[in-house]
């Protein structure tokens, strides 16, 4: 059984965003959940078990960006194709590297495979002292009233009513993300590669006079600077790093007629009520995939694990 560090009782029974509820008229996710995991969506279609049983596949662990929002074919698909080996898509949007470590029998997945992609994930699901960690999946427990908060409300709570202490916290989330990634590197015994999938400067100062919420939050992966990245860096294999940004911002169209749409956030989920999408202005473009399995293509031919 997962333990998930907390009462069940407390926890929502669906408590991993669902895209598919506002991304259905867009790309079929393929959603599957899988057993002792429930409420946890993951990109299908799910591998068949004497694929699993034979260990020839790969993993991909990460956000939103390796669980391939709006697009239909996400980069772990695409070098599965280039190389000849399956993916399992284990990505889980507003994840963080946290959800690995609670949960065994996705370890014994990604240590069954040849090899792991493990993208650099956002610290904004992190704890500090004054927001608890609740399942590292985009939710934080309020530790004044015991609470689930989304990440997307806890952090603008903090700048605008705890300005003061806002870098303490973020510095505190900060040391609590790379003490997971270490302890998640220990725990992945296949080959693994450290994988960045933004084009944000790892030197970019965070904003602390910000009041709106994607202004304190910054760019994904959202408070992850390069002294913290630097940290991590050497536990694994290699690292690869895809700043591409081609056809960034393109329009969303509907998978069944080809016209535009738009679409919005509170289909999904209470806190993105209002937030419109008719391009795509935040998640990897379908071109940006394709750069970042070419990336990951080369670093897997430089380590022998592909032919």
């Amino acid at each position: 059984m997962v333990n998930y560090g907390f009462k069940p009782e407390d926890h929502p029974e669906e408590w991993s965003l669902d895209y598919s509820k506002r991304d259905h008229e867009i790309v079929d996710y393929q959603y599957y959940e899988l057993d002792d995991i429930p409420g946890v969506k993951f990109r299908g279609p799910p591998l068949p078990q004497d694929i699993i049983e034979s260990g020839n596949y790969f993993t991909c662990l990460g956000g939103a960006q390796a669980n391939g929002i709006f697009v239909e074919r996400t980069f772990g698909d695409i070098l599965s194709d280039h190389i000849g080996v399956p993916a399992l898509n284990l990505s889980v949007g507003g994840g963080g590297a946290g959800f690995y470590l609670q949960a065994p029998g996705l370890l014994d997945l990604v240590n069954g495979g040849r090899f792991s992609i493990v993208q650099v994930m956002t610290a904004r699901t992190e704890p500090n002292s004054r927001f608890g960690a609740y399942g590292f999946v985009e939710a934080l427990l309020d530790l004044k009233n015991g609470h689930q908060i989304s990440t997307m409300e806890a952090w603008p709570q903090i700048f605008n009513e705890e300005r003061e202490k806002a870098p303490l916290y973020v510095a505190e989330s900060l040391e609590n993300w790379i003490r997971r990634y270490r302890e998640l590197a220990e725990k992945i015994h296949v080959p693994k590669l450290l994988f960045y999938f933004s084009d944000k400067d790892l030197d970019e100062p965070i904003n602390y006079e910000a009041s709106e919420t994607m202004d304190i939050l910054g760019k994904f992966p959202q408070f992850v600077d390069a002294a913290s990245l630097n940290k991590v860096r050497p536990l694994f294999d290699a690292y690869v790093e895809c700043r591409s940004m081609r056809n960034y911002g393109y329009p969303l169209v509907s998978r069944f007629t080809g016209e535009p749409v738009e679409v919005d956030g509170g289909s999904m989920a209470a806190f993105a009520e209002g937030m419109k999408w008719s391009t795509n202005h935040y998640y990897p473009s379908p071109e940006m995939h394709e750069d970042a399995a070419d990336a990951i293509e080369r670093a897997l031919r430089n380590m022998k694990l592909a032919e």
